[in-house]
């Protein structure tokens, strides 16, 4: 082989960085746990910003996921509706649940859609402030029946512990509506998931959230003489090593102790150059109950803690946008509706149900 440069922060990975989980919550957390409990030779670049793994393949049994936008990733609402208007069309996402319908759970075929086309973000103040150099992050979507409804998402790149879990949920969200538009009695927990993606990274500060929705962040806090003292023992299935062969905490564990520096000197929100470090700053203040009057200055209002279930999180507004769609999901609507009364009214009466009024929809 040839000799060449290397990237410097190359990792030694050299094998695909393959994650099963039960459903896709577990997936998720151990898409993350991954990359933080990585050495060197498990990583195939890092740097005092991120750590990456390249060939990735999440692999869920279920689609059934729970993840808090708010509580867990420390983003709005707004950022949801953000990347799904930047990622999702909605003409494109009803002919592709149209098509999904025809498949069924018993045809052949693998329905695909394509994400929109996302710009190049230049910040002229800041090069490497600029957004998808390289191109969109979530690239496409699939549908298969075979051997069970499967989904799959394909993507260029992902932050895990971060925006990463808005694309899988998306993702979920993708699933109920493909579980609505086959009907059938189809639930999330009867597809699979499947997520190809280029490089998956995990972001030094903005993965803080990932680290205190699953009580990670002792590892953030504690001395380097702690970390020596429990060297060689296990946490979620994931050995831990001396700290010098820790990239990835290495680099979170600067991040955290870059926050509380300036919370000790008391530095201002306004004070601060780097926007991104500054928002994840203020949530980590307003998530964790610290007061956040003495960094508030003249210019910024306190952050309130934010809590988004997934429950309240819908794509319904964005397939209704077309009249279409409109019509054939009323359509859909009202079938289901008597099938339902057919059941309960009939003249067959054997295996009598109880009327549960919640599976009558209006609209």
């Amino acid at each position: 082989m040839g000799e060449y440069k290397h990237v410097k922060g190359s990792g030694g990975q050299t094998e695909p960085y393959i994650v099963h989980g039960e459903d896709m919550t577990q997936l998720w957390e151990r898409l993350n746990d991954g990359i933080l409990w990585a050495t060197h030779d498990d990583l195939i670049y890092y740097s005092s910003l991120d750590a990456m793994v390249s060939d990735g393949l999440g692999v869920a049994d279920s689609g059934v996921f729970d993840i808090d936008i708010g509580k867990d990733l420390w983003v709005t609402p707004t950022r949801w509706s953000t990347l799904i208007r930047q990622y999702v069309d909605p003409e494109r996402l009803f002919q592709w649940l149209e098509r999904v319908k025809e498949v069924s759970t018993y045809n052949r075929g693998i329905v695909a859609m394509d994400m929109q086309s996302v710009k190049f973000q230049k910040v002229l103040t800041n090069a490497r402030a600029s957004r998808r150099k390289g191109g969109g992050c979530m690239r496409m979507i699939t549908y298969r029946a075979f051997p069970r409804p499967t989904v799959s998402l394909y993507s260029r790149t992902s932050y895990l512990g971060y925006v990463g879990g808005l694309d899988m949920l998306l993702a979920h969200k993708i699933i109920e509506l493909a579980c609505d538009m086959i009907g059938e009695g189809l639930d999330p927990q009867d597809f699979q998931f499947r997520w190809h993606c280029e490089v998956f990274q995990v972001h030094g500060f903005k993965s803080l959230a990932y680290m205190f929705a699953t009580g990670q962040d002792r590892f953030m806090r504690m001395s380097e003489e702690e970390w020596a003292s429990i060297v060689g023992k296990r946490f979620r299935g994931h050995e831990i090593r001396p700290l010098e062969e820790m990239k990835t905490w290495q680099l979170i564990r600067y991040w955290w102790e870059r926050i509380q520096k300036q919370d000790r000197e008391g530095k201002l929100y306004q004070d601060m150059k780097y926007g991104a470090e500054k928002r994840i700053r203020r949530r980590y203040h307003s998530q964790t109950g610290i007061d956040q009057t003495p960094y508030l200055g003249d210019k910024e209002k306190a952050y309130l803690p934010l809590t988004t279930p997934i429950e309240v999180i819908s794509l319904d507004r964005m397939i209704y946008k077309t009249p279409e769609s409109r019509a054939v999901i009323r359509k859909q609507k009202a079938e289901r509706a008597q099938a339902l009364i057919d059941k309960l009214f009939g003249d067959d009466d054997e295996g009598e149900e109880l009327l549960i009024f919640d599976d009558l929809e209006v609209g």
